[in-house]
């Protein structure tokens, strides 16, 4: 019984993680954007002068699905890349003047549909529900751990 609860908990999760991506998606596509962009261009504006390697690291996704966002972002002018001044062969990515204008738009969108899905909830059961959450990611960081140290 411990065990199909176990399942539903982390299946349930995944769900509503995917369900809130899609109907994100589908409300900035207008923008040409997608929940991935969103989050390279938050990125960017909260790390101005990141590099693309720093952002694999930051964000833990591989290579080309950022190099794949970065060149969506520079190519719909949400993003600058400049080279670096010591080191030429690196790129530094800052937020442009058009990222700065759309973000207040993406954020308040993203506002409104976490309201949306927290709609009915007490705020002592989001706290229980963010407390959960933050530890089973802290469990399974733990476990992670474990495994990188048994290679």
């Amino acid at each position: 019984m411990e065990q199909d609860f176990s399942q539903h908990t982390m299946r349930n999760i995944s769900v509503v993680s995917r369900k809130f991506r899609a109907v994100l998606n589908r409300k900035v596509k207008k923008y040409g954007l997608n929940h991935k962009t969103i989050q390279l261009l938050r990125h960017i504006k909260r790390n101005p002068g990141i590099t693309q390697t720093q952002l694999c690291e930051n964000i833990k996704k591989d290579k080309s699905a950022i190099t794949r966002g970065v060149s969506h972002l520079e190519s719909t002018n949400l993003i600058t890349k400049i080279i670096d001044d010591k080191d030429k062969r690196i790129f530094r990515l800052y937020i442009s003047e058009q990222g700065e204008n759309i973000l207040p738009i993406l954020n308040e969108l993203h506002q409104e549909m976490t309201l949306a899905a927290l709609e009915g909830l007490e705020e002592k059961a989001i706290e229980l529900v963010n407390k959960t959450l933050f530890k089973i990611e802290n469990n399974i960081k733990k476990h992670v751990q474990e495994i990188e140290k048994s290679k």
